[in-house]
């Protein structure tokens, strides 16, 4: 109230009697017919026509469908979301059964709708997900007066007929507004149907073991991830022996057919620390290193181990340089092992760094030169930002320019804070290395003209480029 009213013009309206209130508000009705849609949806309608007027609401915002234009149907959506959902939510509170059955009826024509119109730019989804909730606040809302089972029932049914793309774990963001008893009862429901892979998600949500132990014991499991989730549950319930009999039993070439193997690795390493077995889990990381290149298991190997972390990291950069040069920066990088990084960058000719570059992205090694010029390592911070330019530069693509010379700023600023001994010596001048840039690209005019508007510093002559450090 305070932003719409100043202090004296609220004491003024506080000070009007219930009569004169009334005239106010009947005149504003009169004259403003937004105030009066206002007054009528949110104060004036009895509760058990509140459903029917959000049915009126709808048909009147979808009687005209948008054109193919995207603007158009952007503000259609959020005209729905804005006025429509808000007027459904009290229509459900008011009569949750019929709102139920409204807001799945919409669902279920949903498809229909989008067609119709130009849904790239994927504005239709907030309101499709403000549908969804709405239709299972409905649900939710007859906890009290319907059985679970019969609920779960229905919302199998319903979920299963509307939105078969979207995963069953989405509902559980509405656990609270469901209640537990009805998602264990949707989760038998879903077991009673022969929809196993849906059964065990709510289940792992539910942490009930015993869903899983039953399913164990009938060798009903379809994916390895689903065991991999029995033995999560089976650490969880101090039964990390149990655990490592489960995924010892698993299938290799299943895990690497269904890109399990990370995981597997991961609480089967869990279970041995679970387990007090130090030694298993420890050459277990090593292996799993070299059979997933997942750096998280240099940290599992140091923790299960005794070995210095030195040690250790030569143990994996062995490993990665079997793979390439790629293989091994990133190992690094992850597991943030700065002055190796360093050391491997320094010895590392440009020509093999050119090439790795055309693997990373670039913001990868624009993150590597700012933590290493965080760290300190300026020089190489410096060559890294010169490696970023000479690659867009020899790609000849003047879409990247911009960022090319923000690379190029970067690498002056940075070299202008390096002093003698800190690798200064390392590094070609300022204007050297502008010289030399410029000779090697000076027929690329729109690189130069955007050096010209975004670095005062250098200064392009008709004879070449002139650097002044601090302009």
């Amino acid at each position: 109230m305070a932003r719409i009213f100043t202090k004296a013009q609220l004491s003024k309206l506080e000070s009007k009697s219930q009569a004169e209130l009334l005239a106010i508000v009947l005149e504003l009705a009169q004259h403003v017919p937004l105030a009066k849609k206002h007054l009528i949806n949110q104060y004036l309608t009895a509760e058990e026509a509140l459903l029917e007027l959000a049915k009126k609401e709808y048909k009147k915002l979808t009687r005209r469908l948008p054109s193919w234009d995207y603007q158009e149907v952007d503000a259609f959506f959020a005209t729905l979301c804005t006025q429509f959902i808000p007027l459904l939510g009290k229509g459900i509170t008011a009569s949750p059964r019929e709102g139920e059955t409204f807001a799945l009826a919409l669902l279920g024509q949903a498809g229909e709708l989008y067609e119709k119109m130009d849904t790239s730019s994927g504005s239709w989804e907030d309101y499709h997900l403000a549908l969804v909730e709405q239709w299972l606040m409905a649900i939710g809302a007859q906890r009290e007066s319907v059985s679970s089972e019969m609920l779960a029932h229905r919302l199998r049914e319903g979920w299963t007929s509307i939105d078969p793309a979207i995963s069953i774990t989405y509902l559980l963001d509405y656990r609270e507004v469901l209640g537990t008893p009805l998602v264990r009862a949707l989760r038998d429901d879903y077991a009673a149907a022969g929809q196993l892979p849906e059964a065990l998600g709510l289940s792992l949500s539910l942490s009930d073991i015993a869903f899983f132990d039953q399913v164990q014991q009938q060798g009903g499991f379809t994916h390895p991830r689903q065991q991999i989730d029995y033995a999560r549950l089976l650490i969880d319930e101090l039964r990390a022996e149990q655990a490592i009999t489960v995924l010892q039993a698993m299938d290799p070439e299943q895990l690497q057919r269904h890109r399990q193997l990370t995981g597997w690795h991961q609480v089967l390493i869990q279970a041995y620390q679970e387990e007090g077995r130090r030694n298993d889990a420890h050459a277990l990381a090593l292996s799993a290193f070299a059979a997933t290149r997942s750096s998280e298991f240099f940290t599992s190997y140091c923790q299960s181990g005794d070995e210095p972390r030195e040690v250790a990291l030569a143990r994996f950069v062995a490993i990665a340089e079997q793979w390439d040069l790629y293989g091994v920066l990133l190992l690094l990088d992850e597991i943030e092992a700065w002055p190796q990084l360093v050391q491997r960058l320094a010895n590392t000719p440009d020509t093999a760094l050119l090439e790795v570059l055309a693997i990373l992205t670039c913001s990868t090694v624009r993150t590597w030169s700012s933590r290493l010029y965080q760290q300190g390592f300026t020089a190489v911070a410096v060559r890294l930002r010169r490696l970023l330019v000479t690659y867009v530069v020899n790609q000849g693509k003047s879409t990247y320019y911009t960022g090319a010379v923000s690379d190029l700023k970067k690498s002056l600023d940075y070299q202008a804070t390096l002093m003698e001994g800190d690798g200064l010596s390392a590094l070609s001048s300022p204007q050297d290395y502008l010289n030399q840039l410029y000779q090697q690209h000076k027929r690329k005019s729109s690189l130069w003209e955007l050096v010209r508007q975004k670095l005062p510093a250098v200064t392009i002559t008709a004879s070449g480029v002139l650097y002044q450090a601090g302009k």
